[in-house]
């Protein structure tokens, strides 16, 4: 005997009558746009002082005296040094694009334009410029009384530290490290020696 409880599937199936279905209307895109009023007024307010920073920006005067735009990618690190006796700013670069370069800034006796030679430093890093020094600062007559050489150095994440001649820019030597070159440095006593700081936290020195 069947239990009155279970569901009988037997019976017929019944269809959708097609004269009794009923249409619709879905709203569209085209429907009235919000009014204005509705808006928060403090939103309001944010999006007025965005529009005015953004109208300050193109106003704003560009008062550099000189602009280098030698380098193709973030810039990493930079170093200066002013001589008082030639009136030579010199600037060394290096960024995200492997290079580094030297910019020699002389003053001009003329005009109020300044003269600036850009000089590729021509060692070719395989990662980037990470780090950037110069001795002139520091440079002084050894105990024969000749000058010391005037210096840049290149430090890189590719573990290597050049150095180059900060007159002309001539590759002078390539040091090798053991890992990535985080900075370095040139020691204020006189100005041969290189401290420099890598990635595993080590401190190395090149004479």
């Amino acid at each position: 005997m069947a239990d009155n409880n279970e569901e009988d599937y037997n019976e017929k199936p019944e269809f959708i009558d097609m004269n009794s279905v009923v249409e619709v209307q879905v709203p569209t895109d085209d429907a009235e746009p919000m009014d204005d009023d509705d808006d928060d007024p403090q939103q309001q307010q944010e999006m007025q002082q965005e529009d005015d920073a953004n109208n300050n920006d193109n106003n704003i005067v560009d008062m550099s005296k000189v602009t280098m735009t030698s380098h193709t990618d973030a810039v990493y690190a930079v170093c200066a040094h002013y001589d008082t006796e030639s009136q030579l700013l010199s600037v060394v670069s290096g960024g995200g694009d492997d290079r580094a370069y030297l910019h020699l800034i002389h003053p001009s006796n003329s005009s109020n334009t300044d003269t600036t030679t850009t000089i590729p430093l021509s060692h070719p890093h395989t990662d980037s410029i990470s780090a950037v020094s110069i001795n002139n600062a520091h440079v002084h007559k050894d105990v024969s009384g000749k000058p010391q050489k005037k210096l840049v150095a290149v430090g890189s994440y590719d573990g290597s530290i050049v150095l180059y001649d900060a007159l002309d820019g001539t590759l002078v030597k390539v040091l090798e490290g053991p890992s990535d070159v985080e900075w370095c440095c040139f020691h204020p006593k006189g100005g041969t020696l290189i401290e420099a700081l890598l990635s595993r936290g080590l401190c190395v020195s090149f004479k």
